[in-house]
C-alpha cells in the first residue's frame, strides 16, 4: 500500500493524500495548505449550512471536503468520479466527510452504478452522452 500523509487545509478541512511530491495535488496542498484555484475560495463564501452540493470529477476530494465542512451535517455532498477504482486516500477522505452526508457515485456514465446520477442529475447524463459522442467523433461538433 502506498504511504499517505494527513494534511489540514486553511479552512480546517482534513485530507489524506498520497505521500508523494510527484503529484500536483499533494505538492500544492503541502506547500499552500490549500488548493490554488480561486474557485475553492469562492465556494467557501457561496455555500451555507444545509445546502446540497455535487463535485463532479472529485478525485481525492479536495473540493468535496471543503464543501462538506461548509455545508455541515445537514448538507448532502454528492461526489462523482468516472474512475471506477478509487485510491485508498480518496476512500478515506469520503469517510472523513466532516459530518456531512457524503454519497459517492463512481463508474462510467453508462454503468449501473451510476443510475443514481442519471435519476438525480439528468443534465449530467446528457452532458456525459454528448462528451462520449464527441470523443468518439474526435470533434465537439458531431
Amino acid at each position: 500500500m502506498t504511504s499517505t500523509a494527513r494534511l489540514e487545509m486553511v479552512d480546517g478541512a482534513r485530507i489524506v493524500v498520497p505521500d508523494s511530491l510527484d503529484l500536483i495535488t499533494c505538492y500544492v496542498l503541502r506547500e499552500q495548505q490549500d488548493w490554488f484555484e480561486d474557485e475553492i475560495k469562492f465556494l467557501r463564501k457561496l455555500l451555507w449550512p444545509g445546502q446540497q452540493v455535487i463535485d463532479i470529477g472529485a478525485d481525492l476530494g479536495v473540493y468535496a471536503l471543503s464543501m462538506a465542512r461548509t455545508v455541515g451535517p445537514t448538507g448532502p455532498v454528492w461526489t462523482f468520479e468516472l474512475l471506477a477504482e478509487q485510491s485508498p486516500p480518496a476512500r478515506f477522505n469520503r469517510r472523513l466527510g466532516h459530518g456531512s452526508r457524503w454519497k459517492n457515485l463512481s463508474g462510467s456514465a453508462r454503468s449501473p452504478r451510476s443510475t443514481l446520477v442519471n435519476q438525480h442529475f439528468p443534465a449530467w447524463t446528457r452532458f456525459a452522452a454528448w462528451a462520449t459522442r464527441a470523443k468518439r467523433c474526435g470533434a465537439a461538433r458531431c
